[in-house]
């Protein structure tokens, strides 16, 4: 609707520093939301991780699944 009503220049009013904080928050999000895929941790809650102990998620811990997703990041970054 903005760009049918040429009002694209509001977007001249909201700061750079306020858009990249925002994309900032949602990558933040999103990279915590799949840490535990990272590292093949199944059945895996963030309100488990401050009421477990860590016995538990040695359990849960799959090490092939880690092995892979830990190579692949640093393929990505190198």
């Amino acid at each position: 609707l903005f760009g049918v009503f040429k009002l694209g220049f509001f977007a001249n009013f909201i700061p750079n520093n306020v858009i990249l904080g925002l994309l900032a928050a949602i990558g933040a999000i999103l990279i915590a939301t799949q840490l535990p895929y990272l590292f093949g941790l199944t059945d895996f809650s963030w309100k488990e991780v401050w009421t477990a102990t860590p016995d538990t998620f040695i359990q849960k811990f799959d090490a092939g699944a880690a092995l892979i997703g830990l190579l692949s990041l640093f393929l990505i970054l190198a």
